[in-house]
Order: structure tokens, then sequence, then C-alpha cells
């Protein structure tokens, strides 16, 4: 009897790493497992120092948070600069899904970690097919249309990435 338990245990013990190994290997994939394309291309010698990248993609149905990455700009530590230089990413995906911007969080340190998050409506894809383009700078109301001719700053840089995200 006592030789049963020991057996019937050790089996729900190795079921239950297998259950956790497979569950944290989903939740937490790597860049590297995306199938992803990146082009970069710099528009002046500072944009070729700039490197941008994806730590991580998630979505579920009502939303998709990119976890991105950012080195080689100097922001003095002022947010206000990040918005003045970071465009926010523009999203296309190949699926009939309505994007909405929702939340973005900059985190200071080298690379800079990014979050943007974005609210899907009409979402009930098991994965989505995402184009984005991802500029820094300049970015803010100075290259509106205007009556006013803009002050001439060049774009830096811009990253176009192509990735397949699972839906959760």
């Amino acid at each position: 009897m006592k030789r049963i338990f020991l057996i019937g245990g050790s089996i729900i013990l190795l079921l239950a790493v297998i259950v956790a190994v497979f569950l944290s290997q989903n939740k937490n994939r790597s860049a590297e497992e995306y199938p992803m394309l990146i082009n970069a291309k710099p528009f002046s010698p500072e944009g070729e120092k700039i490197k941008l990248g994806i730590a991580d993609a998630t979505a579920t149905k009502d939303t998709l948070t990119l976890n991105l990455t950012l080195s080689g700009i100097d922001l003095d530590g002022n947010v206000s600069n990040f918005d003045h230089l970071v465009c926010d990413p523009l999203i296309n995906t190949s699926e009939n899904v309505k994007k909405t911007f929702k939340y973005r969080e900059v985190i200071q340190g080298e690379p800079l970690q990014v979050t943007y998050i974005y609210q899907l409506q009409g979402n009930n894809y098991p994965t989505l097919n995402v184009d984005m383009d991802w500029t820094i700078g300049p970015c803010d109301t100075a290259l509106n249309e205007s009556n006013v001719t803009p002050v001439a700053e060049p774009l830096l840089t811009n990253y176009h990435f192509t990735f397949t995200v699972p839906v959760y």
C-alpha cells in the first residue's frame, strides 16, 4: 500500500512539473521565438547609432502588449525629450482588428524599456500578424500642417518589424 502511494505521488509530482514548465514556456516567450523580420532605415549618422528591438509581444482577445527596447539615444533623463523624439509605433495587422492606443510606460536604463498597450476590438483570431513601424524623432505637433514653417529637424531612424503574436 505504501508503495502505491509513493508511485502515485511521484506521478502527480512529475505531471505538476511538466505542466509548470509548459506554462512558463508559453508565458515567457523570448524575442528569438517570434517569426520576425526587421528592416532598419537610418536617416542620419546619429540614427545609425540607435537600435530598436522587441523584448516581448503578447495578445489576448482584448489587448496587444508590446515590450520594446531602445538604445543609442540620450534623453538626459527627461520624459518630455522622449515624447519629442520617440514616435508611438504605427501598428497594422493582416487580421481585421481595430487597434486603439491605450497606454505607454518608459523605464529608464540601457536599453530603455518601453511598453505600449493597445486595446483590440474584433479579435477572434488565434494569432495576429503584425506590421509595426517605429520612428525616432522628431514626433510632435511641429510636423503637423499649418501656416507656420516648422523648424527643420531630420528624422533619425525608422525600424519596420513584421512578426506574429499568439493570442492567449
